[in-house]
This record gives C-alpha cells, structure tokens and sequence, in this order.
C-alpha cells in the first residue's frame, strides 16, 4: 500500500486546513481497511516566518532553478525591511534596525518562500519517484515492516505532521520518534525549533 502525497498546503489558493485533515482522514480509513493501526505526531515551528535565514532562502531558490531576476527581487524583498515599534499610535522613529533574518508573515510571497524553504524537510520523507513523502523503513532501522506502510510528512505553513500505519502500535511509535528526531536535526540545521 503506498501513501500519497501530502504536500504543503499553507499559501495555496483553494487549500486549507479542512484539506489537510481531509487527506489525513483519508489515509486513517485507508489502513483500517488494512485492519493497520495508524500513529501521528503533529509539531510546530516555533517563529517559523521570523526566523527564515535570507541567504538560506536564497540559496534554495538557486538550488531548484529559480531565475535570477525572480532570486534578486526576493534578495530585495527580504534584506530592504526595518523593524519598528508602533504602541498606542506612537511609532519609534529611532530603531530602523534592518532585519537579517525572517520574511514578512500575511504577505502572499512569504507564504511561497516558507514553502520553498521548507521544501527540502519534505523531500527528506520522499521514496523511490518522488511522488511520496516517505523514509523507507529499511533507512530507518534496516528492518522491512510487512503489513505496514513509510513515514509520511505533511506540512501546513510552520504546522507539520508524521503518520504511519503498522500492525503494531509500539512498531509505529518506534519509527515516528526516528523520524521525529530527522526532523529536529533538519530544524537545527536551519536556525529553526520545532514545538
């Protein structure tokens, strides 16, 4: 039984959470059929949007053939901001500190950008074609799981997730704390902490 593929679905028109749970919903029923038992772990990024690393980004958009135009007005978009502090109508005029890091959260091109720079968190999960989000079991531990299915990752914006389906719920817990302990790794490498 293969899973399909759960993507990122923060920042894409027509997607929403209720999409989200729907695909999960999906494949729960799918392995029940299977008379499977299915785990999750679900996690946030903690400041997802504020803690986006600018030369990261960049280096992202290169790396998946991004045109250089495009690449240069996001090196502008992310290093032309300031921070200020607005309390009660008062705005600080003095700290116009440029911002190195972070993406502006709500605006429709940080939503894009997140998902490119998460992207590469996906693909760790992906299995054979790509057309899956799964570490294959024997990545995991070398042992085959029969009756089971891979790790799938789905993430909404800074909000992701991990399920897998098995004959044994312990089998299960086993693999999504490996799994889980992929994803920390990805984040510290990133200046990023998972919740």
């Amino acid at each position: 039984m293969k899973p399909r593929l759960i993507p990122q679905f923060g920042a894409m028109p027509g997607k929403s959470t209720t999409d989200a749970a729907l695909c999960l919903a999906h494949d729960i029923h799918a392995t029940n059929n299977h008379i499977l038992y299915t785990s999750l772990i679900t996690f946030d990024i903690t400041g997802y949007f504020d803690n986006v690393n600018h030369n990261r980004i960049l280096a992202v958009l290169r790396d998946k053939g991004i045109q250089l135009p495009i690449c240069r007005w996001v090196q502008s978009f992310v290093n032309s901001r300031v921070t200020r502090i607005r309390v009660d109508g008062y705005t600080d005029r003095e700290g116009q500190d440029p911002c190195e890091r972070g993406c502006p959260q709500g605006s429709p091109v940080s939503g894009v950008l997140a998902s490119y720079y998460s992207a590469a968190l996906l693909e760790m999960f992906i299995q054979g074609n790509r057309r899956n989000h799964s570490i294959p079991a024997q990545e995991l531990d070398n042992t085959r799981y029969n009756n089971g299915t891979p790790i799938t990752a789905g993430l909404f914006a800074d909000d992701g997730s991990l399920h897998t389906a098995s004959d044994s719920p312990t089998t299960n817990a086993e693999r999504l704390q490996r799994a889980f302990e992929r994803v920390i790794a990805w984040a510290d490498q990133n200046g990023l902490k998972i919740e």
